[in-house]
């Protein structure tokens, strides 16, 4: 597949060669993956086995010994069948990643997670649900600062949860409720000195650690679950020298953590961030630097992607009475002490905001989110703009956002930036307007793949070109089930499931990942509200009682 021309299944048609050898063959290749992942998993339960006995003994989950030994082999079949041994290590490290999590307990195929919402005009009336990311940089604001502050209706999902329990490693006071997030006064600054912390799944986890950490000298390692391993930290290495420290990968097999930061020397007041620098990290230095002895100057090229969420960061900043400035290649802030809001309030998440205000395009009714709404382009200009052009009417009426079934005007042709979490959205979208649309696909190719994927799923009709997907109106289908590449593709899925009956997912759980309530509200439409309050999702180390739970570090002590 080329990102010029690919076309959907309902064009594709044989080349005047007839079958290529790939298509020839398919059948033998299917057999044989299908024979890899059987001696994967056969090596996952072993593995996980082994780590479960070392950690019963207290001992590390890995034995660096017999894992040498293990690369070993891999390193004589790279020899002996010519493999390149640079990309048979990035795999051996991304092998070794099953088993040493928690097994998923497989769905049985005759239990398949349907999608059948109730037939009728949805009249949601519902409280818009808070931002994801504001309330992951109000906690980072109040562990940095060791105020005191309580966050009401924030969606407590796996990250925020996983991001209390490492700011707490380092001596943070947050606790979770059903109701939202809490912080107890507690020292400031936090402490890494010679510690390992655990950043759990999430990128921004550990960037606010990391950041955090600058602030003081000496040593420290982060850990973190696959998705951390397998990140490159090279982006970083080129920023941390200006700020007197360094971040070294522990492990051989993957570019990612464990990692560990030696820090202490000298700190710019100025710092020129690379495009391919993470955006989250941009964030966490921003709401970080306060603290450093000089403030910080993030200097950007205009546009650059690596600081597309600063102005949510300075956002969060002025509320805390700092003057953090953002203007044309420039972020600006200066140093000092802030002043946490004891009761801040969250604005609306406008991605969770738009996959419920899209719901009446595909089943007419109306949605009503109420909110602490802007006044001017409540849900972000390109994204009303976006929804509007794709069939939906949106209108803000005394603080409530309103959306209803419209009419797209002549052929769509939306780009939603760099958000590629919005990106399923405005395909099922496109699917629902009943006329040819152009939807820009983000520059994440991963999502320009998982998008392909799931409209293939759905046999739905369509090319992509010049990194954008074009849809042509036509009958979908569907049948068995479906391992969706992400949380966003399975919502997307909830709404084309208006349109197309019987279309099941295997994997409900990462979108309650994300959204633990949604599967509760999807279930009571059309109105959205459950006859019983929606009980909030515990994560496993979670105990049933106390109702408030505090962690303050590894051991739980």
């Amino acid at each position: 597949m080329t990102d010029e021309t690919k076309k959907g299944p309902s064009r594709r048609a044989g080349g005047p060669g007839g079958e290529g050898v790939f298509e020839k063959r398919l059948g033998e290749i299917k057999e044989l993956d299908g024979r890899i992942l059987e001696l994967l998993a056969r090596r996952a339960a072993l593995l996980g086995r082994e780590t479960a006995w070392r950690r019963s003994r207290g001992k590390p989950s890995t034995d660096p010994g017999l894992e040498k030994q293990v690369w070993g082999a891999w390193e004589e079949a790279s020899r002996l069948h010519g493999l390149d041994t640079k990309l048979l290590r990035q795999l051996f490290g991304v092998v070794n990643f099953f088993g040493r999590g928690p097994m998923k307990t497989a769905r049985k195929q005759s239990d398949p997670f349907g999608l059948a919402p109730r037939q009728m005009p949805v009249d949601l009336d519902l409280p818009a649900p808070r931002s994801l990311d504001a309330a992951r940089m109000w906690a980072l604001m109040a562990a940095a600062s060791g105020r005191p502050l309580t966050l009401n209706q924030a969606v407590l999902n796996d990250p925020l949860v996983e991001l209390v329990k490492a700011l707490n490693q380092a001596g943070a006071r947050l606790s979770w409720t059903d109701d939202g997030l809490e912080a107890a006064a507690g020292q400031a600054p936090l402490t890494f000195e010679d510690k390992l912390l655990f950043a759990g799944e999430t990128p921004f986890t550990f960037f606010a650690l990391l950041a955090q950490a600058l602030r003081g000298a000496g040593r420290c390692k982060f850990a973190g679950g696959p998705e951390l391993k397998l990140m490159d930290v090279g982006p970083l290495n080129r920023v941390l020298p200006a700020l007197g420290a360094r971040l070294i990968s522990l492990n051989p097999h993957a570019p990612g953590l464990p990692a560990r930061l030696e820090c202490g020397g000298d700190m710019d007041g100025s710092l020129d961030l690379p495009d391919d620098l993470p955006a989250a990290f941009a964030v966490a230095l921003a709401l970080s630097a306060w603290a450093y002895p000089r403030g910080l100057v993030l200097r950007f090229r205009p546009g650059s992607p690596a600081a597309e969420d600063l102005p949510g960061a300075v956002a969060v900043l002025n509320a805390c009475g700092l003057s953090a400035r953002l203007e044309d290649g420039r972020c600006t802030v200066p140093p000092g002490e802030p002043k946490i809001p004891a009761r801040p309030e969250l604005p609306p998440d406008p991605v969770l905001c738009a996959y419920l205000l899209a719901m009446p395009a595909f089943t007419g009714g109306r949605a009503r989110l109420s909110g602490p709404w802007k006044a001017e382009a409540p849900l972000g200009g390109d994204l009303g703009l976006g929804l509007t052009a794709l069939g939906l009417t949106l209108a803000l009426e005394d603080g409530v956002l309103v959306s209803t079934k419209g009419a797209p005007d002549g052929r769509p042709d939306v780009d939603f930036g760099r958000r590629a979490e919005l990106f399923p959205l405005a395909l099922v979208l496109g699917l629902a307007s009943e006329r040819p649309c152009r939807v820009a696909a983000p520059a994440d190719l991963d999502a320009l793949g998982q998008a392909a994927e799931m409209l293939e799923r759905l046999g739905a009709s369509f090319e992509i070109e010049n990194g954008a997907v074009l849809l042509t109106p036509g009958p979908l289908t569907w049948s068995d089930s479906y391992a969706a590449p992400g949380p966003y593709c399975i919502l997307a899925l909830s709404l084309i499931a208006w349109l197309r009956r019987g279309i099941a997912v295997d994997n409900p759980g990462e979108l309650t990942a994300v959204w633990p309530r949604f599967w509760n509200l999807y279930n009571a439409l059309p109105t959205g509200r459950s006859a019983e309050p929606a009980r909030t999702e515990r994560t496993k180390d979670e105990p049933k009682k106390p109702r408030r739970i505090r962690v303050r570090g590894n051991n739980g002590a």
